[in-house]
């Protein structure tokens, strides 16, 4: 592979260099792995290339295993906060979820017992996490019923699996 200055390139193309060479990429296996021809990814690298298209750059994202968001430099939410932040995040829902869960039960919408509405409280706090988190790769579904969809599906597993 030829040596490159990313720091001669535009930010998006230095950013999709570092990665390939982070994943021991070539030029040729990048392209191929984004179903994109080897001269989009050379032009790109060599400042012929001045934009890309959304479709590149979803691509390039999808072959590099990150979002493009994070190769235009956002950040990405899986890196927003340290564990500190996310054990207080955890804590802050899994309280608010308890409460509400709690008078859910009181009202007879729910039938638990004050170990269940914990439990479901804990699957549902990681759920979100995890959803969250995901969000980062994998486009979302902006609809409410898809969001809940998915937070339903993934509360299930989660509670199949034991917690």
């Amino acid at each position: 592979m030829k040596q490159r200055d990313p720091n001669s390139m535009p930010p998006f193309a230095a950013e999709v260099y570092h990665r390939m060479v982070a994943r021991n990429l070539s030029q040729k296996a990048l392209a191929r792995e984004a179903g994109l021809a080897d001269t989009y990814v050379r032009d790109l690298f060599e400042g012929r290339k001045k934009s890309v298209t959304i479709d590149g750059a979803r691509a390039l994202a999808k072959a590099l295993g990150c979002s493009v968001g994070e190769l235009i430099g956002e950040i990405s939410p899986k890196h927003i906060f340290d564990e500190a932040d996310r054990t207080a995040f955890r804590d802050a829902v899994h309280s608010v979820l308890c409460v509400n869960l709690a008078m859910l039960v009181d009202e007879g919408v729910l039938d638990f017992d004050s170990r269940g509405v914990e439990d479901l409280s804990w699957a549902l706090t990681q759920t979100i996490e995890e959803y969250a988190l995901s969000r980062a790769t994998e486009p979302p579904d902006r609809t409410v019923a898809g969001r809940t969809a998915t937070v339903v599906d993934l509360t299930r597993a989660r509670l199949a699996r034991g917690g």
